[in-house]
């Protein structure tokens, strides 16, 4: 059937709408990704129009919750605006998805987070005036172990806390983001990051999981931990040196500085200090090669020492931790065994302007100690046990692994 004029009309401004729709939503992807890039992970994942919904609901409920602290609400009174606050700064449905006095072996929580017959959050909700107190946690984590629930919050409506239950023997829980209602401000990241976390929105992004794995990674247990590792004792160590050259110091006395002197103490002794010291220790044993043999660390190292090595009748000092020269007036061994003939000829080709004969008459500077050993000795040498200082300790008991 042929069209008429006006469906044809009706028909090009229907595709020019639906086009000017199309690209109205990719620039506003675009400025959203922009305006995200250099936000964190579970930041990143937060829409504008999610974002809109917060700040408006912040700004109202800040000044709800202030009055209400004002007149001392009983706790029946701030359910109800907890329970408004689930639905216009969460943005859950307050008649199907939030849930009040569930039952849970005879007891009742106070609120709960149901989405497509799943239980989120258990809730317990106390009164805006009321401090929430440690006995008030082993409730609402009683409530989820009999459940089998593993997120639970606590909450008076300013102060909110959610938590991550271990069904573990004894059942413990770990917190995993708390904040004050009435400080946040819609114009920090960070803020709006902690209220997502808790958004319908956010369950669908694993943004709760997302910030739980976070928090396992990067908190102060951890951070400490890891300032107690060889490798970072090994760092200090190497640029204090550096700042006082000549300065005899050990690691050991390194470490017991930052024990004594730098970090508190609940980073180095009781349960939490003690179980992320343990999942840092087990990451070093997983991925750092031991090398039994020589006594060291696989991997990258410098050696920072002025001291002189000697092989045969060559000398060899270290600079910058990391370039070894083979001083002039170094004798080189000019029998060179049948099987490695080739190969150190190519190495001593290079270098053949440096030396006359069997010596050097300049430096030379070789990349790794082994390297500047097969010059010298004219077959397959390891540098860290052939060079010896003049006391007799090998090369590699200078080693600091970086």
């Amino acid at each position: 059937m042929q069209k008429t004029k006006r469906q044809r009309i009706a028909n090009r401004q229907t595709i020019n709408c639906a086009f000017k729709f199309e690209n109205e939503k990719n620039c506003d992807s675009i400025v959203s990704a922009g305006k995200n890039k250099k936000r964190g992970v579970v930041m990143s994942t937060i829409s504008v129009k999610v974002e809109a919904r917060i700040s408006a609901a912040l700004a109202k409920f800040q000044k709800i919750l202030k009055m209400a602290k004002e007149k001392d609400l009983n706790e029946s009174d701030t359910v109800v605006i907890i329970s408004d606050m689930l639905a216009e700064v969460f943005g859950y449905d307050k008649y199907l998805e939030v849930t009040s006095e569930l039952a849970i072996k005879g007891t009742y929580c106070d609120l709960s987070i149901k989405i497509e017959d799943k239980f989120q959050f258990l809730i317990e909700c106390k009164s805006i005036g009321t401090e929430l107190k440690e006995a008030h946690l082993k409730q609402v984590v009683d409530y989820g172990a009999n459940k089998g629930i593993s997120w639970v919050i606590l909450t008076n409506g300013q102060n909110w806390e959610l938590h991550r239950i271990k069904f573990e023997q004894p059942i413990s829980s770990e917190i995993v983001c708390s904040f004050n209602f009435l400080d946040l401000s819609n114009k920090k990241d960070e803020d709006l990051e902690k209220l997502f976390v808790l958004c319908k929105e956010g369950l669908s992004k694993d943004s709760r999981e997302i910030f739980y794995e976070r928090l396992q990674v990067l908190n102060k247990y951890i951070v400490g931990a890891f300032i107690l590792q060889e490798p970072v004792l090994s760092v200090i160590k190497r640029e204090i040196r550096k700042f006082s050259p000549g300065l005899k110091i050990e690691e050991s006395d390194i470490e017991n500085i930052i024990k004594n002197e730098v970090l508190k103490r609940e980073l180095i002794e009781g349960e939490n200090a003690e179980s992320n010291a343990k999942k840092v220790k087990k990451y070093y044993q997983k991925t750092t090669k031991q090398n039994v043999t020589n006594g060291y660390n696989g991997g990258k190292y410098i050696v920072n020492t002025n001291e002189v090595f000697y092989f045969l009748e060559a000398k060899m000092i270290v600079v910058e931790g990391n370039k070894y020269i083979v001083l002039a007036g170094s004798k080189i061994n000019v029998n060179i065994p049948t099987s490695n003939i080739e190969n150190v000829k190519k190495i001593r080709e290079r270098f053949k302007d440096k030396f006359n004969n069997d010596t050097t008459f300049a430096d030379i500077e070789f990349g790794s100690p082994s390297g500047a050993a097969v010059f010298v000795y004219g077959g397959a040498a390891n540098g860290k046990e052939c060079w010896c200082a003049q006391d007799g300790k090998k090369l590699y008991e200078f080693i600091e692994n970086i």
